[in-house]
């Protein structure tokens, strides 16, 4: 099986290829940013593993409090200001700070190749 990765700056056509590749040659497509949000989620694991490292105000909620998301620009701002990162790659940082959410991306790739197959 041939597997093509797609990529490129914003507005550069990445999304029209896609849509042709799926519509025209019926092939399956693996969204990445799709994948992504998925993880993050409110209720995963990621979600909450966001909330309690980087505090739980960033939670958005809804009329009734139900939560539903997260402030994504305090979370960039606390991400990249705080002081355990100074000195630090963000890799390392970040793997240290919410540990194994990437493995949960891994494996949802592996189901939607498995079902797109």
């Amino acid at each position: 099986m041939l597997i093509v990765g797609l990529t490129g700056g914003i507005a550069t056509g990445k999304s029209t290829v896609s849509t042709l590749l799926q519509q025209k040659h019926h092939l399956p497509i693996i969204d990445a940013d799709i994948l992504a949000r998925t993880t993050v989620e409110p209720g995963t694991r990621t979600f909450k593993q966001i909330l309690s490292t980087f505090r739980e105000d960033l939670a958005l909620r809804d009329e009734q409090g139900t939560i539903t998301g997260f402030d994504c620009v305090e979370l960039g701002k606390r991400v990249f200001s705080g002081d355990e990162v100074a000195g630090l790659g963000f890799i390392p940082w970040i793997y240290n700070k919410i540990g194994t959410s990437h493995i949960h991306t891994l494996s949802l790739t592996h189901t939607t190749t498995a079902t797109s197959t």
